[in-house]
C-alpha cells in the first residue's frame, strides 16, 4: 500500500522503463504519486513497470514519446494532462551514452547524445512547466 506523502501529485519521469528511471518511478508511486511512464523503445519494460505499480495499488499510465522531438513531447504532456489535469513533478531522466573515446565518436552519435540528454530535458521542461506554473 502506497504512503500518502505525494498523494494527489502527478509525476512524469522520462526514460522510466529501465534502470534509474524505473527505480525513481517505483519510489514516487510508493509515495502515493500518480506516475506517467515515459519511454521510447522499451514498451514491454514500461508495461512491466506499470503492471508492478498497479499491483501495488498505485496509479500509472504509459507516456510514450521521443524526448528529442518537440511535437512528440507536446503530445505526451497533453495526454498526461488530459487524463490527470496537471503535472507536479518532472524527472528528466532519459539519456544516452556513447562509450567511446572522443576521437572515435561520430558527429551523428554526438548529436544523438546532445539531442537526447540536453534537448530532451529542455523540451520536457518547457512543455511540462505550464502545468506546474498554473499550480504555483
Amino acid at each position: 500500500m502506497p504512503s500518502l506523502e505525494l498523494s494527489g501529485k502527478v509525476s512524469l519521469i522520462t526514460g522510466a522503463s529501465r534502470g534509474l528511471g524505473r527505480v525513481i518511478i517505483l519510489k514516487l508511486s510508493s509515495m502515493g504519486s500518480r506516475v506517467a511512464i515515459n519511454y521510447l523503445s522499451h514498451e514491454r519494460e514500461a508495461e512491466d513497470v506499470m503492471s508492478s505499480i498497479i499491483q501495488q495499488g498505485g496509479e500509472a499510465m504509459l507516456a510514450p514519446a521521443d524526448v528529442r522531438d518537440g511535437n512528440s513531447v507536446k503530445a505526451m504532456v497533453r495526454q498526461i494532462t488530459d487524463r490527470w489535469t496537471k503535472i507536479d513533478i518532472l524527472v528528466n531522466n532519459a539519456g544516452i551514452n556513447v562509450d567511446s573515446l572522443l576521437l572515435r565518436i561520430s558527429e551523428e552519435a554526438w548529436d544523438s547524445v546532445i539531442d537526447t540528454n540536453l534537448r530532451g530535458a529542455y523540451l520536457c521542461t518547457k512543455f511540462a512547466l505550464r502545468s506546474m506554473m498554473n499550480q504555483g
